[in-house]
Order: structure tokens, then C-alpha cells, then sequence
């Protein structure tokens, strides 16, 4: 019904709002990473789209150094710990615990991409 609706929703914007906080704020300032995109602008489809998702994969320091993307990792890894204390019973397990982990990464691939091409794709639509 909608009571069991509203706890699934909320606990899906507890997820996704606790693994944004920790990759892009928490992570990033112990670790002196740098958790801004830079879109590539020029090239093909491919080449930006791989792009994008490297960036996953790797990120840039404080000091402009390219390095493995700790941050997207550990603060998901960390994030995906901390709804087990909120998920029901059912659903504290290992199996949900590594959904949410594929699910959180998964939204930051799929982010990367839209950052990578919104722009383009509304200059097209909009003609600005």
C-alpha cells in the first residue's frame, strides 16, 4: 500500500542521498580529491562516453594528479553500510548490501554520462 511505498521511497532517497554526500563532500575532503566532473567537449561519441566513464574509475587530486577515484568507492562502500541500519530486517544481508553498492555506482556511471551530454543534447532540442 502506500505506507509500505512511501518507506521503500524514502529509504531509496536515504541511499541515494547518503552515497552523493559521502563520494562527493565526505571522501573527497579526507582524501584531497577533487570530486568535480570536466566534460571532454571535443571528440566522438565513443571517445566521450569512455571518457565519462573512466572518470569514474579515476579522478584528479588536489594537486592535479590523476588517481584511483577512492572516493567513488569507499564513500559508496561506506553509504551502502549505512542503510543496512535503516533497511528492514528482511534486508540487512550481503546481497542487498552489494545491490545497493552496483546501484549507487551505477547512478554516478549513468550521471557522468548525462554531464558529459545533457549539454549538447538541450543546445540541439533548445537551439541555445
Amino acid at each position: 500500500g502506500l505506507k509500505g511505498y512511501g518507506k521503500r521511497y524514502a529509504a531509496g532517497f536515504a541511499d541515494t542521498t547518503i552515497g552523493s554526500f559521502m563520494t562527493t563532500g565526505i571522501f573527497p575532503s579526507l582524501l584531497h580529491e577533487d570530486p568535480r566532473y570536466f566534460r571532454k567537449i571535443d571528440g566522438g561519441f565513443w571517445l566521450r562516453s569512455g571518457w565519462a566513464m573512466k572518470r569514474i574509475f579515476v579522478t584528479r587530486t588536489d594537486t592535479n594528479h590523476s588517481q584511483f577515484n577512492y572516493s567513488e568507492f569507499g564513500g559508496n562502500g561506506v553509504a551502502a553500510a549505512i542503510s543496512l541500519a535503516y533497511h528492514s530486517q528482511e534486508e540487512r544481508n550481503i546481497s542487498n548490501f552489494g545491490d545497493n553498492y552496483a546501484t549507487q555506482i551505477a547512478i554516478d556511471v549513468i550521471a557522468n554520462q548525462l554531464k558529459e551530454f545533457w549539454p549538447d543534447i538541450r543546445h540541439k532540442i533548445f537551439k541555445k
